[in-house]
């Protein structure tokens, strides 16, 4: 419930897909917010809603792609992205040693699913987060954001959430 300061401009957000729910409950309370999409081996974001779009309700989708990035869907319906900023390898621990791992091509497919057209990203979820029950595979992210869609406001953003149970 607590209200954005007057002279706040943007807040742009990342580190996760933010809700149509929390998003339109933000801006409810003048939070002038936008999504984002980073991750570490980019170093940076790789898009950012324009700020034209605090003028409309808010919508998780689409996240315009930064002049330097280049972003496609892969065959599998992964994000693959490319850059400047691209990350060049990792560190990898094996045993008591640590051992340097070049990246090798242009392209760095990411874990995220999602779709990529006129230099505009949907991101649909994340690969890695998928658990298989009863045979089939289930993101817990889209659960809640569903549960949280469902409840027509009577659950508040935050406060809904899946998590796969062995």
């Amino acid at each position: 419930g607590l209200r954005a300061p007057a002279s706040l401009q943007a807040v742009v957000v990342g580190g996760g897909i933010l809700t149509e729910a929390t998003g339109c409950a933000a801006r409810g309370l003048g939070w002038p917010v936008l999504a984002s999409y980073g991750m570490t081996e980019a170093g940076t974001q790789i898009a950012t809603q324009r700020l034209d779009l605090l003028d409309l309700p808010y919508v998780k989708e689409p996240i315009d792609l930064l002049s330097c990035w280049d972003a496609r869907t892969s065959d599998d319906g992964r994000i693959e992205i490319r850059g400047d900023a691209l990350f060049s390898g990792i560190l990898k621990r094996e045993g008591e040693e640590w051992k340097y791992e070049e990246h090798r091509g242009e392209w760095f497919t990411t874990s995220d699913s999602g779709i990529v057209e006129n230099r505009q990203l949907r991101v649909s979820g994340r690969r890695d987060a998928m658990v298989k029950t009863l045979g089939e595979l289930v993101d817990p992210v889209g659960v809640g954001a569903g549960v949280l869609s469902l409840s027509a406001g009577n659950i508040p953003p935050g406060r809904a959430g899946g998590v796969p149970v062995p």
